[in-house]
Parts: structure tokens; C-alpha cells; sequence
């Protein structure tokens, strides 16, 4: 993805920090892994992600690894927008089985302080 394409997703609020975002919709893993973004602000990402049959498990349905990484992804192009960060720790609950070809996945700031954001993904 280019920052032209980038343009018509992100928001005015996140043009100056273009180059940031840039980076993260054009990892190895998204890319790799079908994900694109759907729109971007400095609060809020949406992302998706096309599920190919390697997403897949034994069952059929979407691997929890697959959509453990595409939320990951998504939070981490939330939190890395204004500079640089890692995740502190997380917790997933899977109600039930993924079933769907594609994956949509938002994350929202809940709370930001000098040094931790808290999101909601």
C-alpha cells in the first residue's frame, strides 16, 4: 500500500503521522495474512482480514491464532500511530467458533495515560 491508497482510509488527524501507519499496514504479517485497513483515526482502527483455508483448523472454522493475530494487528496500529509501542498483555474469550471468509476487527482507546493505552479490540 502506497500513502495515497493510505490517504482514503486514514482521517485528517492522522496525516502527520502517515509514515507510522504506513509501516504497519505494510508488515510481513498483514500483508501476508490478507489483512487491509478499512478506516483509521488516531482513537479508533478497523481492520479485516480475507480468511484463506490456511486460517482455517481441523474443524473448519477460523483458528484462533488467526484471529488472535488480525485483533493483535489491528491494536497495534492504534497504539503505534503517534510513535512506538508493544502490547503489555491481553485476554481473549472465544464464545464462539469463527466462521465467516472475512474478519473485521476494531480497536478503541478506552484509556490513555503518559504510558499505557488501555484498548478495547
Amino acid at each position: 500500500m502506497d500513502k495515497e491508497e493510505l490517504r482514503s482510509v486514514i482521517s485528517q488527524d492522522c496525516e502527520e503521522h502517515i509514515d507510522n501507519i504506513l509501516g504497519m499496514v505494510n508488515a510481513p504479517f498483514f500483508v501476508s495474512n490478507g489483512m487491509h485497513p478499512v478506516s483509521i483515526s488516531v482513537d479508533r482502527v478497523v481492520t479485516e482480514m480475507r480468511c484463506s483455508p490456511e486460517h482455517r483448523n481441523s474443524n473448519s472454522f477460523i483458528h484462533g491464532g488467526a484471529i488472535y493475530g488480525g485483533m493483535d494487528h489491528a491494536y497495534a496500529i492504534l497504539c503505534n500511530i503517534r510513535g512506538h509501542a508493544v502490547g503489555q498483555s491481553s485476554d481473549v474469550n472465544y464464545y464462539r467458533p469463527g466462521r465467516a471468509d472475512v474478519l473485521r476487527f476494531e480497536a478503541t482507546i478506552i484509556n490513555e495515560s503518559r504510558s499505557l493505552f488501555y484498548s478495547c479490540v
